[in-house]
């Protein structure tokens, strides 16, 4: 069902995306304390950790709740090598799989008996708009706070010539 380039390639304009919003985040010093901001920003990089341990079965990375913005970033970054190498090492034939375990434990549990089917490439369409929607959610806070949120819709990525992501990690001193 999935056109698997089209996962990897909505999977690259993720992590463009995320990159630059991360980088305008860290450049702004009120963002540093600001317990909202940091709180979406771990809600929505622990569901793509959630994701990655049931593609992949690695174990579950989490963050305290109480982590600095900047330990935040630290315990993020990594999972978009990870889930790369998991699109790269993934074929079509994987993606239009049922997935079950307990992904589909979980899902019973907060939504009843299935109506319908998920597969493995629903899961990754399903981490790119989730991400997609919490982004948005952090940009708004980012301009209440102050900073300027920058432009990263997918267009202005192919516009762009798909770039790869640019990741400036916070610097010395950020918390």
């Amino acid at each position: 069902m999935y056109d698997l380039e089209l996962l990897r390639q909505l999977g690259a304009h993720m992590e463009w995306a995320d990159a630059k919003v991360w980088s305008a985040i860290l450049a702004v010093d009120e963002a540093r304390d600001d317990a909202r901001l940091r709180d979406k920003l771990r809600h929505l990089h622990e569901t793509q950790q959630q994701y990655l341990t049931m593609w992949t079965g690695r174990p579950p990375r989490s963050a305290q709740d109480d982590a600095s913005l900047a330990t935040v970033y630290e315990w993020a970054q990594p999972f978009y090598a990870a889930a790369r190498s998991f699109l790269d090492a993934t074929d079509a034939e994987a993606m239009a799989e049922t997935v079950s375990g307990t992904f589909a434990e979980r899902m019973q549990q907060y939504l009843g008996p299935p109506q319908g089917t998920v597969t493995l490439g629903d899961t990754v369409l399903q981490v790119v708009t989730h991400t997609t929607h919490h982004r948005g959610q952090v940009m708004t806070r980012l301009r209440d706070i102050g900073g300027e949120p920058p432009l990263v819709d997918y267009v202005i990525w192919l516009w762009s010539g798909k770039p790869a992501a640019a990741w400036n990690g916070p610097s010395r001193g950020t918390s």
